[in-house]
């Protein structure tokens, strides 16, 4: 049923209220982002005497695969930032697009719910040939996710020429308005279109 004048209403004021607060559920992304710690040297050491067990038990957990991943990361996150689109209109309301946040790689709604959607680049280069012209598709990489996308990945989406991959930490608050529709896979940005009143396809 349509909303009641006092629910719309209160759905502006909530919209208000949030974007003002700009509250982060899972902590700042900037503080959590890949970075050199001091006390790296000192926990790597610690962790060689049970390296062996942790091997058996969970190889993601050995300091192999954290030494690897670490590298890989500030790697990716390094060469990533080249294919990032400087321009701002998409913030402004100023051109027609369709919006299409990113997920965290290993995020259990896709490694477990969402199976065909773990290769999101190739998503994006499909969902990108049904977006009509002179539509763009504006893409965000998750903003705690810096790092785990292949560059490859980003410079697939990025050369798509009806595509514009912009700064993960973009605040959502900010496009979402200014979007014709939103794309997601399941997010919590779907149903914050829904909240902006926007087309949401999931």
């Amino acid at each position: 049923p349509e909303p009641e004048e006092e629910e719309v209403e209160w759905i502006k004021n909530y919209i208000v209220e949030y974007t003002k607060a700009k509250t982060i559920l899972w902590g700042n992304p900037k503080d959590r982002d890949i970075k050199w710690e001091w006390n790296y040297p000192i926990r790597f050491l610690k962790r060689i005497r049970r390296s062996q067990k942790l091997k058996n038990e969970n190889p993601e957990s050995t300091n192999s695969y954290k030494l690897k991943t670490y590298f890989l990361r500030t790697y990716n996150r390094f060469f990533s930032k080249q294919y990032y689109s400087n321009s701002t209109p998409y913030t402004s309301g100023k051109e027609d697009f369709v919006y299409f946040p990113l997920h965290y790689p290993k995020d259990s709604q896709l490694t477990l719910r969402g199976k065909p959607f773990m290769d999101q680049a190739s998503i994006i280069e499909t969902v990108a040939r049904y977006v009509p012209y002179p539509y763009t598709l504006v893409v965000k990489e998750h903003p705690h996710a810096r790092g785990w996308y292949k560059t490859s990945d980003i410079k697939k989406m990025a050369s798509l020429p009806n595509v514009k991959l912009i700064h993960p930490f973009t605040n959502s608050h900010e496009i979402i308005p200014n979007a014709k529709g939103i794309i997601a896979i399941n997010s919590s940005v779907g149903y914050e279109g829904i909240i902006y009143r926007k087309p949401v396809i999931t």
